[in-house]
């Protein structure tokens, strides 16, 4: 165990080392990391790059000085072709340096690309290695008057694993990937949902995924965050769809699917884009939320109430669609509250549901 343990920090060290590497050199404007996963013997890092060829240089001269034998960049694209980092022979010497060209690395760029940066990433789970992509496209009309159409050239094929498109001035990407979220992600994070029995062995079950990614760094986040529930929502359409992870946990197509409904009604989908986490403590119920960094706010916690957990859970998501829908920012010391005798105290600090800085929010006026 203890091995193991020290095998798993030595291989996330490695990945923040690469990743600061890649941010000094190349410029933080230049990459977004969208996160990574490692198994037995390889591992990879998923990112967004706004220029790839300084981002593929920074990673080969960093890999290059490092123990790694071998390292390649590939995109989600499956026709595309793989550009080779690093290359050892057993003494360690280099056998072929990495030769990042500027030409292969805009052919590889071409679909994630966008002008903005900035992104909201999550995955439809799929009991089948299948989508209708043709399906996707009309959905999307049908439900939110968004055109998915590309340009097609005559050797385009309708069951292409990739469409990426416009809308106004953000960029849209379902990537249909042929196997599971890797490392068993989804089913831990299933553990997550006490309002779906079947969530666990659900996202057990599932052989494929589509990633649903939404870009712009210049459009507004909430923009961002609507059609990317649109976006997710119009996927759990799809005949193989069995759930829905982002937020921390995986979600029932149908729940997903109604909160969306929300949007047709003017009203922000704050249940589809922030995960509300309950559990009991000896003192009481504990609430935390999940994917209020998104949105470039601190997460909140409402710790040991004497309360039904429903209620302090509308508690919560009624702060958070306050904080959400005017982009508000709270902080340590204040107070915030449904009305001028109703005053509830905020503080920040480390977290008790979640790493990092959270916001404690009393429940008690």
């Amino acid at each position: 165990f203890s091995e193991e343990t020290e095998r798993a920090k030595a291989v996330l060290d490695f990945r923040d080392a690469l990743e600061e590497a890649i941010l000094k050199q190349a410029g933080e404007d230049a990459v977004t990391f969208l996160g990574g996963a490692t198994g037995a013997h390889c591992g990879y890092l998923d990112f967004i790059a706004w220029d790839l060829t300084a981002v593929l240089d920074a990673a080969a001269d960093f890999l290059r000085e490092s123990p790694l034998m071998w390292a390649n960049f590939h995109t989600f694209r499956r026709e595309a072709g793989t550009i080779r980092l690093v290359a050892k022979e057993p003494d360690g010497a280099d056998c072929r340096e990495a030769q990042v060209d500027e030409a292969d690395c805009r052919e590889a760029q071409a679909d994630e690309e966008s002008d903005g940066a900035g992104s909201f990433v999550g995955f439809v789970l799929l009991s089948e290695v299948a989508w209708d992509r043709a399906q996707f496209i009309r959905d999307l009309k049908a439900e939110w008057d968004i055109d998915a159409e590309t340009e097609k050239d005559e050797d385009d094929d309708e069951t292409a694993d990739v469409l990426v498109f416009p809308v106004g001035d953000m960029t849209a990407a379902v990537s249909m990937m042929p196997g599971p979220v890797p490392e068993g992600e989804a089913e831990q994070n299933a553990a997550n949902n006490y309002m779906w029995p079947e969530a666990v062995e659900t996202a057990k079950a599932h052989r494929a995924h589509l990633m649903v990614a939404v870009l712009g760094k210049d459009a507004d986040l909430k923009e961002r965050g609507k059609l990317f529930v649109k976006l997710i929502s119009c996927c759990c359409s799809q005949e193989h769809a069995t759930g829905v992870y982002a937020s921390g946990t995986v979600f029932e197509p149908r729940f997903y699917q109604s909160f969306a409904e929300m949007m047709k009604e003017d009203a922000l989908p704050i249940f589809n884009w922030i995960w509300f986490g309950l559990y009991q403590t000896e003192n009481g119920v504990s609430c935390y939320t999940y994917g209020m960094d998104t949105f470039g706010k601190d997460e909140m916690e409402v710790l040991d109430v004497n309360a039904a957990p429903s209620e302090v859970r509308d508690f919560l998501s009624c702060l958070v669609g306050y904080v959400l829908e005017y982009d508000v920012t709270l902080r340590d010391g204040e107070t915030i509250g449904f009305s001028e005798e109703d005053k509830h105290a905020i503080t920040r600090s480390e977290g008790v549901s979640l790493p990092g800085m959270t916001l404690k929010i009393s429940y008690e006026p």
